[in-house]
């Protein structure tokens, strides 16, 4: 694969461990990177649905097909726990639905929970110490905006585990919300942090990824110490994860199919 190569470049891989490809992203010191509030809104979930049970040990999942390029009020695949079962897969929108809200559409403006404040607020307290999930993923997408000539672009990154063939596992929150007609809803949003090595380039926040050794003390229904799960609430380590540079056509909504996820001038 020839890129063209801007004068500055960071490995995208630092823990040195073989994965797919060791594609480096750039940053060029021509233009000036700056960051915008919106965060983790667009997400690829694929492979055997086999490989997400084993990886996961979930003891039931729902099927689902592959995605590669998931945005908020998708119907999604979460894992939560189910006493005497274990953990299990759940099929909700994307979009948090707190139980109280009387108009569904306030789930159009909650896909992220800021963790610094998600004990606090009314819209997720609740669910962060009754009802919290995992949210797998392949990978998630996060745009750069760069300033050049006093336009901005933005220019969409694809970041995934440096482990090929597994999963990150996002936080999330779940809540149930029951409609007039008495149809129950049941959605999720993301929770969110400040960045780690890999993103701060890209941009000012990032999912909150849970390694597996917590994640039964965040699924644990019994467990409402918000205290001590405010401090799983933290970066993942920045050799789990690298990020490359997409094709801009993942800005569309639309767009779906593995090449979604391909490097950028492959």
């Amino acid at each position: 694969m020839h890129t063209r190569r801007p004068n500055r470049r960071a490995l995208i891989s630092r823990s040195g461990i073989p994965c797919r490809e060791k594609i480096p992203i750039w940053r060029n010191n021509q233009t000036e990177a700056w960051h915008n509030s919106g965060m983790c809104g667009r997400y690829a979930l694929y492979g055997p649905h086999s490989r997400l049970r084993e990886k996961m040990l979930l003891a039931e999942c729902p099927e689902y097909g592959e995605r590669y390029n998931i945005a908020p009020q998708s119907i999604i695949p979460i894992i939560r726990f189910k006493p005497e079962i274990g953990r299990v897969g759940q099929l909700v929108k994307w979009g948090l639905i707190p139980s109280w809200a009387k108009d569904p559409t306030i789930g159009n403006k909650l896909n992220n929970a800021r963790g610094e404040t998600v004990a606090e607020k009314p819209a997720f307290r609740s669910s962060f110490a009754k009802h919290r999930c995992l949210i797998p993923a392949s990978g998630f997408y996060e745009w750069q905006a760069i300033k050049e000539g006093g336009k901005v672009r933005k220019q969409p990154y694809y970041i995934c585990p440096t482990e090929p063939d597994s999963y990150f596992a996002f936080a999330g929150l779940l809540a149930a919300w029951k409609a007039p007609s008495g149809e129950t809803i049941v959605s999720t949003c993301i929770i969110t942090t400040e960045p780690n090595e890999v993103m701060a380039p890209i941009h000012d926040r990032m999912p909150v990824i849970l390694q597996p050794d917590l994640f039964d003390a965040w699924l644990d229904p019994s467990n409402n110490d918000t205290e001590k799960l405010s401090t799983m609430l933290s970066p993942c380590a920045s050799e789990l994860m690298l990020a490359y540079q997409v094709s801009p056509a993942i800005n569309r909504g639309t767009v779906e199919g593995k090449e979604s996820i391909y490097p950028l001038g492959r």
